[in-house]
């Protein structure tokens, strides 16, 4: 089975406030805009609370023991999914798989400030239930997804040859050389009857310019 493509998601209140906070980042020449990493949130009955604040200190979406509060309202995390689901936007929430992803931006004053249904949020980093990986971290543990405009490449150039039926195979990155991740392909995941009987290898651009250009899959 091809893997599905995901496109590339202690109740204390800070002694400032979040308006103030963004303020100082930007004064102190952080860049906000851009995406430092990606938060994973354990949802796990046994985890702890997981609380995203909005920027007048609010909770404005909860998970604990696999009950979620949105929007006033309380849901089965899994169970009623369908209810709440549509009314927020992440980097990927799949809870059958445990899978709760957001983009960070910046961390500061004990928060992790994330891209939360379009707006800038913040979620303490403290805790087991939160678990912080960098952009190359985030690149080597997910599937990259090639496309015509990016395709696996023999060389990790703009100017290799591109590998031949790319399209058809899924990939699993091995390394990272700079903007290029080293990709070969998947014989547990794959797409038609049987994998190719043969490794096929390639690197695929990752990064232009200092931003991620490459979507990715968590899951297979």
């Amino acid at each position: 089975m091809k893997y599905i493509i995901i496109a590339i998601v202690s109740v204390l209140f800070s002694c400032k406030g979040f308006s103030q906070e963004i303020t100082e980042l930007r004064e102190n020449h952080l860049d906000t805009t851009k995406v430092i990493g990606f938060i994973f949130l354990d949802l796990a009955p046994t985890a702890n609370a997981i609380n995203i604040f909005n920027y007048e200190d609010k909770i404005i979406f909860s998970v604990k023991n696999n009950e979620v509060c949105f929007n006033n309202k309380r849901f089965d995390l899994k169970k009623e999914e369908h209810l709440y689901r549509e009314g927020f936007k992440v980097e990927a929430f799949y809870p059958e798989h445990g899978l709760f992803v957001l983009k960070c931006y910046a961390n500061s004053n004990g928060f992790y400030y994330v891209d939360f249904n379009n707006q800038f949020c913040k979620i303490r980093n403290d805790g087991d239930s939160v678990e912080f990986k960098d952009l190359e971290s985030y690149i080597l543990e997910t599937y990259p997804i090639p496309t015509n405009s990016n395709p696996v490449r023999t060389e990790p150039n703009d100017y290799s040859k591109t590998v031949k039926r790319f399209l058809d195979l899924v990939f699993i990155p091995i390394e990272i050389k700079g903007d290029w991740v080293k990709v070969i392909d998947s014989k547990d995941c794959y797409s038609g009857e049987y994998p190719s009987k043969e490794n096929i290898e390639g690197w695929i651009r990752w990064r232009r310019d200092g931003v991620i250009i490459i979507n990715v899959a968590y899951i297979c």
